[in-house]
């Protein structure tokens, strides 16, 4: 998961990977803070695991939505099959629902993910 806080020195955005769900979890493991060098003033920052804030991935979103299309055309394929090789309508109406509750599902994921870093601070 990406992290994210401001340089100290420009205010610019500082990105950092964590394998870690919360602040706390990641305060345990590596330690309260985070050395972190900005790209633009080349200035190094010691930065407290409270300062950062975690955002919704852009990859889990492309993630989510190539697996509801997949799905969808694999629900689309399935069903017109049903329809001109088996005369069977009423059974795969419930199919066109699995890609929305994939898409919904990976996204709430994310979501609570997210939302779990926020919310727990560590200890100062």
């Amino acid at each position: 998961m990406n992290i994210y806080s401001e340089c100290i020195k420009c205010s610019e955005e500082l990105a950092v990977k964590t394998l870690y769900e919360t602040r706390g979890e990641h305060a345990l493991r590596k330690g309260e803070v985070i050395e972190i060098q900005c790209v633009t003033c080349r200035t190094l920052n010691n930065i407290h695991i409270d300062e950062f804030k975690a955002k919704e991935s852009k990859t889990v979103k492309v993630l989510a939505l190539s697996a509801f299309i997949g799905t969808f055309v694999f629900a689309v394929v399935a069903f017109l099959w049903l329809i001109y090789e088996k005369d069977v309508v009423m059974i795969w109406y419930g199919v066109f629902g699995v890609p929305f509750l994939i898409y919904g599902s990976i996204l709430v994921y994310d979501r609570k993910r997210v939302s779990l870093f926020n919310r727990l601070y560590s200890k100062r």
